[in-house]
């Protein structure tokens, strides 16, 4: 193949590989810009604040952002009132925030009121990374009021400028109040992500002299920059009763609701329950860095307000972090009747520690706050100091930590409807229960009284006494308390079971005793009628064996056979073995009959008797007379 060829080729599948790919990692970007769709009117009214223009549509709203972005003086809507009137789906394009630019060059911003009336918008989609704008549904607002509004599951997202003072929130990238004008965020919420290397908040990015009041945020930031789960960065600001949660990610300046918190701002019975993870200074469960420096402002206040989430800095061993638990760094500010109720972790705990409280004071000036020593052992409220303000900060366990909550942010405890038991009644002293704190478990101080239960007794049987070893008595025990009773009726209590002493041996002698055929022989000995113990002497004091009594082994028997009955021929007899030592017995046998012999008279027995006689006579007689012949 020609090598042209070939190579167009490989041009051609490279191409189209960077296509597939650049397609696949913005595949849940939208298509087009919502201002390409924006409407030719507004969906009704004439802007005042007894007739505000009515916005319907995602296509009305965009009509606003392209008025307000236009910079036509006539079209930038300041002083005029705006209400939603219905739930918007801005996920159709990518949304341009109503008020677009950046500081270093032109900005246009929102100098009106906005009515969210209850509405929700969602789906949206903000990136002006490219721009450098500040970023999100409001790109800059310079004053007047928002409220009443929710954005939720919204995607912001901005990059840095060379002044870095542009911002992404989700609500608001940059408040900048306006000369004269004020700015008041008001009972909005939002949430979804956020991310850039600019300052980045989950409401708000960047603000100055702003005030925001019953807001809230639930949101992830990942941030290059300051970045906190409310604000990134906020002037001279005030912030009343509002929360953040969810995961703040950021390299310097990060906390749970502000990254810094700079010249006069304001915070009060606002709270944090976002996770925070810091790459660099000043990472704080609630602010990252607090303080002034400008002579013609006052110190930051913050009071009533609450860091619950954990805090981790992840910067290198052998370099201070100036991590804590509610302030990474305060410097001259004021914080009073507020709680650090997470876990502080950090990369050199022994060299660098974090504080409990405040990560790196500054002549700050903290009173009546606490942080949680249960989770955070060995842990000093102060992690370090350049010039040590004056302080008073409780190290407390979880449960007081969160008691210090109910009272200084809640305004008090909420009890709870059923009663909790404090004093377990026991069979004889009466219990305590009391309605305890929904939110931090806290007894409450009007105690309800329990009855004592009474004894619950079971009877144990007594034990007899043996000749060494002590006995008790029957007695009773109750099954709850374990307590002992010498009655039944649990009248009489006893430390222990009645006693009762050792009988001791009632001691006889025995005598020796000589073996026989079938026992060996005892020595004598002495014994104890009770437990048949057995003695060498007659004290009981030394105690032998049974087999040490053995005098002498026991003899063989002797048997001899007796004659019982003796046999005749009409009957048979027996006999059997007797010892002749001991007459020990062996079962009996028979004897045979005896047989009977031939029947003869007595004259035949004579007849035949002298025959024989006869002829011996003559058998001599002829013997003495062949001696003779011969002689």
């Amino acid at each position: 193949m020609n090598k042209k060829i070939l190579t167009v080729i490989l041009a051609v599948a490279i191409c189209i590989g960077l296509f597939a790919f650049s397609a696949s990692a913005n595949e849940n970007v939208p298509e087009g810009i919502w201002t390409d769709y924006a409407a030719k009117d507004f969906g009704g009214g004439s802007g005042t604040k007894d007739d505000p223009y009515l916005l319907a549509t995602a296509e009305q709203i965009a009509k606003l952002a392209v008025d307000i972005n236009s910079g036509v003086y006539d079209r930038d809507h300041s002083n005029e009132y705006f209400k939603l009137t219905d739930n918007i789906d801005l996920s159709a394009h990518r949304w341009i925030p109503i008020g677009t630019g950046t500081t270093t060059g032109s900005v246009h911003a929102f100098r009106g009121y906005f009515d969210g009336d209850g509405h929700t918008v969602s789906g949206m989609y903000v990136d002006e990374s490219e721009n450098k704008f500040s970023a999100g549904f409001f790109g800059n607002v310079s004053g007047r009021e928002i409220k009443n509004l929710t954005i939720k599951d919204a995607y912001v997202k901005s990059a840095d400028t060379e002044a870095g003072y542009d911002g992404a929130g989700i609500l608001i990238g940059n408040a900048a109040e306006g000369y004269g004008i004020d700015i008041l965020v008001e009972n909005c919420h939002v949430s979804g992500k956020v991310e850039g290397n600019i300052s980045c908040g989950g409401l708000v990015g960047q603000n100055s002299y702003g005030v925001y009041k019953n807001c809230s945020s639930d949101v992830e930031i990942n941030s290059d920059y300051f970045a906190g789960g409310f604000v990134g960065l906020d002037f001279c600001g005030v912030h009343d009763s509002c929360t953040s949660s969810g995961t703040v990610n950021g390299y310097y300046c990060v906390g749970g609701y502000a990254g810094q918190f700079y010249c006069e701002t304001k915070a009060n019975k606002c709270l944090s329950d976002a996770e925070v993870n810091g790459r660099n200074w000043h990472v704080g469960g609630f602010v990252g860095f607090v303080g002034y420096s400008a002579d013609d402002f006052g110190p930051c206040e913050i009071t009533n307000c609450v860091a619950l989430g954990d805090v981790n800095n992840t910067l290198r061993k052998g370099v201070l972090s100036k991590t804590g638990g509610f302030a990474g760094t305060n410097a001259g500010c004021i914080i009073k009747n507020s709680h650090a109720a997470g876990k502080i972790t950090v990369q050199d705990p022994d060299n660098y520690p974090a504080g409990g409280f405040v990560g790196y004071d500054t002549n700050g000036n903290v009173s009546d706050c606490s942080f949680d020593s249960e989770k955070n052992a060995g842990i000093g409220a102060i992690g370090g100091s350049d010039v040590a303000g004056n302080n008073k900060i409780a190290a407390a366990d979880m449960r007081t930590v969160l008691a210090n909550i109910c009272v200084d942010y809640y305004g008090g405890h909420q009890p709870d409807e059923k009663l909790t038991v404090d004093k377990e009644a026991t069979c004889t002293e009466p219990g305590e229960a009391s309605h305890h704190c929904k939110r931090c478990d806290a007894p409450g101080e009007e105690k309800t009284a329990i009855d004592p239960d009474g004894h619950e007794l079971e009877k144990v049987e007594g034990k007899p006494a043996t000749c060494t070893e002590p006995g008790y008595n029957e007695y009773w025990k109750c099954k709850k308390c374990e307590k002992l009773f010498s009655d039944e009726n649990g009248e009489h209590e006893i430390e222990t079971p009645v006693a009762i002493d050792a009988n001791g041996h009632k001691i006889v002698p025995v005598d020796e005793v000589p073996a026989t055929c079938t026992e060996n022989g005892k020595k004598a000995h002495y014994k104890c009628t009770e437990c048949n113990a057995i003695f060498a002497d007659e004290n009981g004091q030394n105690e032998i064996e049974n087999e040490n009594l053995l005098l002498t082994d026991k003899k063989a028997h002797d048997y001899k056979w007796i004659i019982d009955e003796e046999p005749t021929t009409e009957k048979e007899g027996s006999k059997h073995e007797e010892c002749s030592v001991c007459h020990d017995k062996k079962a009996s046998v028979s004897i045979p009959k005896i047989t009977e012999p031939p029947k003869t008279g007595v004259g035949t027995i004579l007849v035949i008797a002298a025959g024989f006689a006869v002829i011996s006579l003559a058998a001599a007689y002829i013997c003495l007379n062949k001696k003779r012949v011969r002689g």
